[in-house]
């Protein structure tokens, strides 16, 4: 092959995929490998490489729609107690850092610029185009999560064009994989479930398997995180999206 500018991660697996934070954030690039095992079994394998955010990564979050097993971490120490915790809720894979810090060496924490980390899981779900969620460790300019393009096996996701937007802004929210119309609810605020608080007033109509609303991001929210959740609806709800979070500025 011939030599490439960039990454050696631009290389690796199916699909290879790079976002920025805001417009002077940095960049960070996710690749993921996705193996049919036989017997509809997949394994998915993600490498995600902080190429140049300075306010480094602190989590990394895919939808699963359904159950999951064999999860995988590996970082650049041998330090176990410094591992990120893996959870499953909202229909979401989720390693997170678990705040620990240990003194007397330099060991793995946060993703910082220029490293990379690797993830992975099995499961029964075959893959299609999502979007995964990056935390970001330190506050600043630009939000604290990060959308990426991916491979993942949720049946029907729900993303946004920016998952840091700020107050006045128009987001646009995309569900994907569905065959109805879509429907979209606020599920959490600040951590909190509340009733589900519907955003959309009647289904939206999934024109080859995706559907869109513009979301204008009202005055007094910042700060917030809003946890979002749609449905595919035709005269009763036949599939759930992953949840997917807002965090205004």
């Amino acid at each position: 092959n011939p030599l490439i500018e960039g990454p050696a991660i631009n290389r690796y697996g199916d699909m290879v995929t790079t976002s920025r934070l805001g417009s002077q954030g940095g960049d960070a690039v996710l690749a993921v490998d996705v193996e049919d095992l036989g017997n509809g079994i997949w394994r998915y394998e993600y490498a995600l490489f902080n190429w140049t955010v300075d306010r480094k990564l602190r989590e990394f979050s895919v939808p699963i729609s359904g159950i999951a097993t064999d999860f995988y971490f590996h970082d650049i120490d041998d330090q176990g107690a410094n591992d990120w915790v893996v959870s499953t809720s909202g229909k979401n894979v989720t390693w997170t850092y678990n705040d620990v810090v240990l003194a007397g060496h330099k060991v793995a924490g946060p993703i910082e610029f220029a490293t990379l980390y690797n993830f992975g899981f099995t499961t029964t779900k075959p893959p299609g185009n999502r979007t995964a969620a990056v935390r970001i460790h330190e506050a600043g300019q630009g939000g604290n999560l990060l959308g990426i393009d991916t491979l993942a096996p949720a049946v029907l996701a729900l993303a946004a064009d920016d998952l840091s937007p700020s107050e006045g802004q128009v987001a646009s929210l995309e569900v994907s994989g569905g065959q109805f119309g879509a429907l979209i609810a606020v599920i959490g605020v600040g951590g909190v479930s509340v009733a589900p608080l519907i955003l959309t007033p009647s289904p939206i109509p999934f024109v080859g398997g995706q559907a869109s609303m513009p979301l204008l991001i009202p005055a007094g929210v910042s700060g917030l995180e809003f946890n979002l959740v749609a449905a595919d609806f035709d005269t009763s709800v036949i599939a759930v999206s992953n949840v997917s979070t807002l965090a205004v500025e």
